[in-house]
């Protein structure tokens, strides 16, 4: 997990997701997002993103995500 706190700059900078990826240590990885400012942090970090538009879709898009991932 990575807090606001965790970083300097907070999104839609592109910190919060260049650290997570350092902790996984991974280069990138697919970033679900529901906010404008969280789509700017993740594309800016390299990570390929999934806009949620509702919460309670979030299951569905990350199951859908996963296998056109692995096709």
């Amino acid at each position: 997990m990575v807090f606001g706190e965790d970083v300097a700059a907070n999104k839609p900078a592109p910190e919060p997701y260049l650290l997570i990826a350092q902790k996984l240590e991974v280069r990138t990885g697919i970033a679900f997002e529901d906010s404008q400012s969280g789509l700017e942090s993740a594309l800016a970090a390299g990570f390929k993103v999934v806009k949620i538009e509702q919460p309670k879709e979030l299951a569905q898009v990350v199951a859908r995500s996963l296998r056109q991932t692995t096709l």
